[in-house]
């Protein structure tokens, strides 16, 4: 009887193959003297191989992912069946030494409950029996809510991690916490936006929705057609229940290829996809924007209008209109009021332009090149957030320093990108949308108040603290008053861990202060974008 069958060996044979052509490809790249064109060519040909390897890579672990999650559930069967076994054996012992529980009064109960985090709120379950079941029935009927949460930073692991994707809060000892949803294995998606306690998901079991470490995302490639399907979907992240957007297979009219360099920046959400008046919009690489409602057919294309000719680079939704931003959002916002009727959605845009003067952002003023290096200074990023209590809209710039290869070595093509140093933040400046007379305007804001903003790329938010420090007691050391919490990741192949960016900016002094991650958690989390979530189990 054979150990290995025939198959499994030629595809061991196939795999010596492809290793031995890369070998030779990696010693004609880098010891042969040949011109930069054919290295480049070599390493885009050692790239495809790469394709191959990590593409059956992928598929054996998503078969024991499978597996282990299958195992999983028949363990977390018997465990519940023991744990009720033993419940029941010694239900007369945990009646006496449980009285004082037991006889706990609902109204003090309840009192208790809404004066807990949330981390805390959901501890009380395991004290016994009876506080399980108010727990629970606090959960299901959303009459006892606990105190609000500052936003979580969701944290994504390194596709070959063996760890789950995971969150951290900044008011817990900045201690991991929340494993990934109890339904859905969060390492199979990536996050391209959030919305209260929702997350909005970008699901392909063969792809992730990044610009960096693209041989590392590699799909079954289709000879008759290069499209293949992105899954679009609210996730609660704690109760585990999921809302479904429309796919992006043929059904995206944005006219961008859905392949590996196709990705979608980010996904803005007018509401919790609860409410009937959710719908939301979607920005990708090419600048494009699309809108659609959960468990629509398709998405709708919005045209640039007379934003033609810029590329958007960030949007928000404000009482329902859709705000679009380009390199010229210190001169004009394009607004877009989305309409749902009987018939077909569509939208109606408007130029809106800003009173001068208005705030001009550096776009890649202070360059200069030596020795094939093209180095960047004080080049500031646009971006946009809102006040959800106030429905206020406020423009971001990040100002940033970062250094490229001018002519990309063959690793910097293998693996995507060419950064010698990547972006290193520098300083915030923040304005606000007033309306005047005229029109509107941007205000500088020098002072945020009780206000604390948290940036990433994948969504930015305005906090009021005085609500938290009532309700948790939270003082100034847990969270700064007049700051800017940002957490950004870039790759770079000669500095990793430099391309991990997260810290406090204080508009007051104008400092900046880096948080550093628990020592076993440095290397392997924050590996894609970062997300500021706002926990909410409803």
């Amino acid at each position: 009887m054979e150990l290995v069958s025939p198959s499994f060996r030629r595809f061991l044979g196939d795999i010596c193959i492809v290793c031995k052509v890369g070998l030779m490809l990696l010693l004609t790249i880098f010891v042969r003297r040949i011109s930069e064109e054919k290295k480049i060519k070599c390493a885009l040909l050692l790239r495809r191989i790469f394709e191959v390897l990590f593409t059956h890579y992928r598929l054996s672990r998503l078969t024991l992912f499978h597996i282990l999650n299958f195992i999983e559930r028949k363990l977390t069967i018997s465990i519940r069946r023991v744990r009720e076994y033993t419940q029941k054996c010694h239900s007369e012992c945990e009646e006496d030494t449980s009285r004082w529980s037991n006889e706990l009064p609902e109204d003090i109960m309840q009192n208790v409950l809404q004066r807990l985090c949330l981390s805390d709120f959901f501890r009380c379950s395991a004290v016994c029996v009876s506080w399980q079941a108010t727990v629970d029935m606090a959960i299901a009927s959303k009459y006892c809510r606990p105190t609000p949460e500052f936003p979580w930073l969701m944290l994504c692991s390194h596709p070959f991690s063996i760890k789950d994707n995971c969150f951290l809060s900044l008011t817990d000892d900045k201690k991991f916490i929340c494993k990934s949803a109890p339904t859905y294995n969060m390492k199979r998606g990536d996050c391209v936006g959030s919305i209260d306690g929702w997350l909005i998901m970008a699901d392909s079991v063969l792809w992730r929705p990044e610009r960096f470490m693209k041989p590392w995302s590699f799909y079954l490639y289709n000879h008759h057609t290069s499209t293949f399907s992105i899954n679009f979907f609210f996730l609660n992240p704690l109760s585990g229940v999921r809302v479904n957007l429309p796919s992006s297979k043929s059904t995206l009219p944005c006219h961008c290829s859905n392949g590996p360099g196709f990705c979608i920046l980010k996904v803005a959400a007018s509401s919790v996809p609860t409410s009937q008046d959710c719908y939301v919009v979607s920005l990708c690489i090419s600048g494009h924007l699309a809108f659609s409602r959960p468990n629509d057919n398709s998405w709708t294309l919005i045209d640039q209008g007379d934003a033609r000719g810029f590329i958007f680079c960030d949007i928000e939704i404000i009482y329902g209109k859709i705000y679009a931003a380009t390199t010229e959002a210190s001169k004009f916002l394009m607004v877009f009021d989305v309409h749902y009727g009987n018939g077909p959605p569509g939208y109606r845009a408007e130029r809106l332009v800003m009173l001068e003067p208005s705030p001009v952002p550096n776009m890649f003023l202070n360059i200069w090149r030596t020795d094939g290096v093209e180095s960047h200074s004080n080049c500031e990023l646009i971006s946009l957030a809102k006040n959800s209590l106030s429905e206020e809209l406020f423009m971001i710039f990040c100002s940033t320093t970062f250094i490229l290869e001018e002519d990309q070595s063959p690793w910097h093509v293998i693996f995507g990108s060419d950064f010698i140093l990547p972006p290193q933040i520098q300083a915030f400046r923040v304005f606000k949308m007033e309306w005047k007379i005229n029109g509107p305007q941007w205000i500088e804001v020098l002072d945020l108040g009780d206000q604390i903003l948290f940036v990433a790329v994948g969504g930015n938010k305005m906090i009021s603290t005085s609500n938290f420090l009532n309700h948790n007691g939270l003082n100034d050391k847990a969270f700064q008053r007049n700051c800017i919490y940002f957490a950004y990741h870039s790759s770079c192949l000669t500095l990793p861990s430099k391309g991990r960016s997260f810290g406090v900016f204080s508009l007051t002094n104008r400092s900046i202060k880096c948080v550093t991650f628990p020592e076993e958690h440095s290397f392997t989390q924050l590996y894609s974008r970062p997300v500021w979530f706002t926990p909410n189990p409803w």
